[in-house]
């Protein structure tokens, strides 16, 4: 009889090359949001308006480039192939593990409302924990259909924007001068200027209680454009599911002409697609739609989550070497620990941005973002590394496993765990 209060995945059980690469996503996660906890930057984004020239235009450039919209979808592949060890773990050892699995998604969706209305606005586990319920309508699927269905939902996310530019000239011809579309979108700009004045002075001198209602503002607006983030992030799942069943880092020696043909046509896509994006990116005007509008979400929708299978398949294919392995291997504790390091990465960041901390808001340029990255990601893998030789999880791991299961889970270890090689 299987067992209905099944425990967590041991430590010894675990894949270090996943942790690795969940450890990296987390590097590239820092690396794009700093922006985000420095800057009002998702307004900014959405009117299209550039701060930055020269040397600091160029490393905003890059990592908008080679980072933006890449490590969260390396996130979703994680979390979709996580959904398949989960499941497979949980079917041995339970009569019900989709129950498991919804409330291991509903613990993740609370730790995503604190952290959004009482951290910092710019959340991503809400998205997660809600999508993470698509996943057990396809757990029994073939590997093949879990494939056509990424496909169709990414592909999804170009229609409004194909809409949006075939409807533009029709909407411009309707008699009368009580709608424009034009004049529409000149006062949505106005708007979102207001609120980029707003976080400046909020965020940067504000008091606690100013803090708080722009933070209240800035997750109501993310939360209404989160639908295109589902139409990024469910594909992904679904992806990451794929190799999941696939059992592709599980076992990837007998896998590795698949993994270095992804390598190279994920590579070439990625490339091209992103560079599509961005030279179209620049192209765009926000109150007239047209062609460019088409071409940067194509090569958004594309591009992102080539470049992320190319960085993934990057790390696999370094990890068959034993001095990457050496090199790497730090990051295992960095990705084991990955919803502490998370949330440790907010609270840090809003604390030196901050009002109520050291109030750097608006003051920092780029070059600076990977100065913070090096301090920060280099204290948290000290950190992980230390805290794992003692525990078998991070905080936030310990606390969401025993909501997860009912009970407390083991913590403190009397020596490290193993792993299994990466290869």
């Amino acid at each position: 009889m299987k067992n209905n209060n099944p425990a967590p995945i041991a430590p010894s059980e675990r894949i270090a090359a996943i942790d690795i690469i969940r450890g990296f996503a987390l590097i590239g996660i820092l690396l794009v949001n700093l922006k985000y906890f420095a800057h009002p930057a998702m307004y900014q984004f959405v009117i299209g308006e550039n701060i930055w020239e020269g040397f600091n235009g160029f490393i905003d450039s890059a990592i908008f480039i080679l980072a933006e919209g890449k490590f969260y979808t390396m996130f979703s592949f994680l979390f979709g192939l996580g959904f398949i060890v989960f499941m497979d773990k949980a079917m041995k050892r339970s009569s019900r593990p989709k129950i498991f699995f919804a409330r291991r998604l509903f613990i993740l969706f609370i730790f995503g409302v604190i952290h959004a209305f009482l951290i910092w606005s710019g959340d991503i586990l809400i998205a997660y924990a809600i999508a993470g319920f698509i996943l057990l309508l396809f757990y029994k699927r073939k590997e093949k259909t879990l494939l056509v269905w990424s496909g169709i939902i990414l592909s999804i996310s170009i229609i409004p924007v194909l809409f949006m530019v075939a409807a533009f000239p029709l909407m411009e011809q309707i008699p009368g001068e009580e709608y424009s579309y034009a004049n529409e979108m000149t006062m949505f700009i106005n708007e979102i200027e207001t609120q980029i004045e707003s976080s400046y002075y909020a965020y940067s001198e504000g008091s606690l209680l100013e803090v708080m209602e722009q933070r209240l503002t800035d997750t109501t607006f993310a939360l209404s454009y989160s639908f295109f983030a589902y139409l990024s992030i469910i594909p992904m799942f679904l992806l990451g599911a794929y190799a999941g069943k696939r059992k592709i880092l599980h076992d990837v020696k007998n896998h590795l002409p698949l993994i270095k043909k992804v390598w190279l046509i994920s590579f070439i896509i990625g490339a091209s697609m992103t560079a599509v994006y961005y030279i179209n990116l620049q192209q765009v005007n926000f109150v007239s739609p047209s062609m460019h509008d088409i071409y940067t979400q194509v090569g958004s929708t594309i591009g992102n989550p080539s470049l992320m299978l190319f960085y993934v398949t990057s790390l696999v294919l370094l990890l068959q070497k034993s001095m990457w392995q050496r090199i790497l291997k730090p990051l295992t504790a960095l990705g084991r620990m990955a919803l502490t390091n998370y949330l440790m990465q907010s609270i840090i960041c809003t604390f030196v941005f901050y009002s109520y901390g050291l109030g750097l808001y608006g003051s920092v340029t780029p070059p600076f973002y990977l100065l913070f990255v090096v301090v920060i990601i280099g204290g948290q893998i000290v950190l992980s590394n230390w805290w794992l030789k003692r525990y078998y999880f991070g905080p936030a791991e310990w606390l969401w496993r025993s909501l997860t299961y009912g009970k407390k889970a083991k913590m403190k270890i009397q020596e490290e765990p193993e792993y299994k090689e990466v290869s």
